[in-house]
């Protein structure tokens, strides 16, 4: 009998035989699991890799859209401004196209006071009035005249009711207040009045 037949038939070869057939499939099931488990490692991490790229290009499409409604909110800001400036401007305008006098010395009428004075022939009135005021100012300063003249046309609007009426008529017809159209008589009453002194010194000379 050979030493291969002998140790076959010893019982202990036998259970060693069966150990070790123990740990090789042990170690085949191991290695199987092992594997799958770090299959399932791998798609977990791919999984991750796919959750962040999406964050990633989710946190890019927010940081655009509020770069856009940032963009947006100060374009809005931006052509506010302008339109309230271009408004101011209009406004400016308006409230310049109301003004009877200008702004500078000695006082003269604005343009639109040029179309007051004329439908509320301011003009002839004056002309008509300076006659019999001009001998009392002669020796006044144009300021001291033209306060003078204001005096003048205060008393003549309370004392006569018809010339109070057509005052408040044209203030009316322009939407300004009776204070504005009894200006620009005042400064129409200077203005004759200063002729004639003018003319009176001429003939003089």
């Amino acid at each position: 009998m050979t030493f291969m037949e002998d140790l076959l038939q010893n019982p202990a070869t036998w259970g060693v035989i069966v150990t070790l057939l123990g740990l090789l499939v042990s170690a085949i099931w191991w290695a199987a699991t092992t594997q799958n488990r770090l299959q399932n490692v791998s798609t977990s991490l791919d999984r991750v890799s796919d959750s962040l790229n999406n964050l990633s290009e989710s946190i890019i499409r927010v940081e655009k859209d509020i770069t856009d409604s940032i963009t947006k909110v100060e374009k809005d800001i931006t052509d506010s401004i302008t339109k309230v400036e271009k408004d101011i401007v209009k406004i400016y305008a308006i409230l310049d196209n109301r003004y009877v006098t200008n702004s500078r010395s000695p006082v003269a009428l604005s343009a639109f006071g040029e179309r007051v004075s004329k439908d509320l022939s301011a003009r002839d009135w004056a002309d008509k009035y300076a006659v019999s005021l001009e001998p009392d100012v002669r020796d006044l300063k144009e300021f001291e005249i033209l306060e003078i003249c204001r005096q003048v046309v205060r008393k003549e609007i309370k004392s006569d009711k018809e010339f109070d009426s057509k005052v408040k008529e044209v203030s009316y017809n322009h939407a300004i207040e009776s204070s504005q159209t009894a200006e620009v008589l005042v400064v129409e009453l200077r203005d004759s009045v200063l002729r004639l002194l003018e003319a009176e010194t001429k003939t003089e000379n």
